[in-house]
């Protein structure tokens, strides 16, 4: 292989937390960034570092990760896409999808997609007793996607020197940020800021969590985003209240310094297995040695950090809600109206309903989004339109600085959509009976026409034709979608 002995040690470390801590999509999504950024080695490494793990089923999540990187590692040879996200695989149900279709009689692509379903069945059959389905050599992988959110922002520059220059200030989910040179601060949607000090490597995993692979930040963290994460390949900081530094070498050595409130310290146990957590409050610190396994309590250097971020102005996120977030299949979605539609359906307005969805979709995550339609059983006339709406509060924000973006997945295609009676501009796409697109989600940002007091967004969604011997069939219709959205309070 020709990953570094840090890189090994750090990968080992981000499945290490997925082992200990469980497999959280945030957990998953830094394993995802690793495997984008290093490539096929990264594959190889997570086999070799999973295999035995999946063996021995200690958890599913191993198994997951065992199978993305067989399915990458003789996939054509080109980078994950950045939008396929491992953390779709976290949860129990939907591990693999199984599809009936040809089996390929040659080549990796057979042997692959076998090894992936009989480890994952594997660790499936341990926990729940349940015997393997027939055909696993015909098993095929479907992620569901979710292209980059915008997460932060560049709010300050001095003389600063990038790696590669961001194209724009708004930075999104995933990226990596290289500064050779200079100072730069950054405010994140959750509410923290931090201030990156040159030479220093920072990738946005969330909006409240950073990994630092080197060099030193100091972070801000307004109330409201408590619980704000920066993490090295030996050490996990997590806020409780204020303001800290990390800081990270070449040499495996990370110190977190507390300047204002506590913070939650967690070595990772690749660095000593009986390490345990620090909670430091102001005028402490933590020094954590990878390569000598050492774990110590110092001072702070608080004179040196302490005026890294003078201005601080941070984002706070808009109550805006997911479709079907926290919700039971088959309850009312209060946060989610339809009010117009097919006579038939009637009347409106009323609350939308969370559905299980129809087969052929991706499964729901409760705690991300879920699918709504008009009633429990998602059909509708087909060639019919069914209107949603969702409202939101930006009472208190400067509005110049509202970012919104929506996830949309659609069946079977948006018609319209508008916000506060204004066109939102997107490109239409459409499913149809044989051509169907729902596991990809689909971009769409609002940049325009926000008030200042309660605002209406409205989706019109269009229900295509059934398939040809029975067109006229009502079919499944419904929605799903997730949001990203920040802004600054009135100064």
């Amino acid at each position: 292989m020709s990953l570094s002995p840090q890189q090994m040690d750090e990968l080992h470390a981000l499945l290490s937390d997925v082992w200990d801590r469980g497999a959280t999509p945030e957990r998953l999504q830094a394993i995802e960034e690793y495997a984008r950024l290093y490539g096929r080695e990264a594959y190889e490494a997570i086999v070799e570092f999973t295999s035995l793990h999946a063996a021995l089923a200690s958890q599913v999540a191993s198994a997951r990760a065992l199978s993305v990187a067989l399915a990458n590692m003789f996939a054509d040879p080109s980078p994950l896409d950045s939008s396929a996200r491992i953390v779709s695989l976290a949860r129990p149900a939907g591990l693999l999808v199984f599809s009936r279709r040809a089996a390929r009689t040659a080549g990796w692509r057979a042997i692959v997609a076998g090894v992936a379903a009989i480890v994952g069945w594997i660790a499936w059959s341990n926990l729940f007793h349940a015997p393997a389905p027939p055909g696993v050599h015909q098993a095929t992988m479907l992620v569901l996607e979710r292209p980059g959110q915008p997460v932060a922002c560049i709010v300050k520059e001095t003389n600063a020197v990038w790696l590669h220059r961001p194209d724009t200030t708004t930075l999104k989910q995933g990226q990596r940020i290289d500064l050779q040179s200079g100072v730069a601060q950054l405010s994140l949607a959750s509410g923290a800021d931090i201030v990156m000090h040159a030479p220093c490597n920072v990738t946005l995993l969330s909006d409240n969590r950073v990994r630092l692979a080197a060099g030193e930040v100091t972070a801000r963290v307004a109330e409201w985003a408590t619980g704000f994460v920066v993490e090295t390949n030996s050490l996990r900081v997590t806020d409780l209240g204020t303001q800290f530094t990390v800081s990270a070498d070449s040499s495996g050595v990370t110190e977190a310094h507390v300047l204002e409130g506590s913070v939650l310290a967690e070595p990772f146990r690749s660095v000593r297995p009986d390490g345990k957590s620090q909670l430091l409050s102001k005028g402490q610190a933590i020094r954590v040695s990878l390569s000598k396994s050492t774990i110590d309590l110092i001072a702070a250097k608080e004179k040196q950090f302490i005026d890294h971020i003078q201005s601080f102005r941070p984002l706070k996120p808009i109550a805006l809600w997911n479709t079907g977030l926290g919700q039971e299949v088959g309850s009312d979605d209060s946060h989610w109206q339809v009010v117009d539609g097919d006579p038939a359906l009637g009347p409106y307005p009323r609350p939308a309903v969370v559905t299980g969805g129809d087969p052929v979709y991706l499964d729901n995550m409760p705690d991300a989004s879920q699918w709504i339609s008009i009633s429990r059983d998602q059909l509708a006339r087909p060639d019919s339109t069914i209107r949603f709406e969702t409202r939101f509060d930006l009472t208190g924000y400067d509005l110049s600085s509202v970012r919104i973006v929506g996830l949309f997945l659609v069946d079977d295609a948006i018609n319209s959509l508008t916000l506060n009676g204004r066109t939102v501009p997107f490109e239409r796409w459409q499913s149809t009976w044989d051509v169907q697109d729902f596991q990809k989600f689909r971009a769409i940002e609002f940049s325009e026409g926000f008030l200042p007091e309660e605002n209406v967004i409205s989706i019109e969604i269009y229900n295509s034709p059934s398939r040809p011997e029975s067109p006229g069939s009502p079919n499944p219709m419904g929605m799903r979608v997730e949001w990203q959205a920040f802004g600054c309070e009135n100064r």
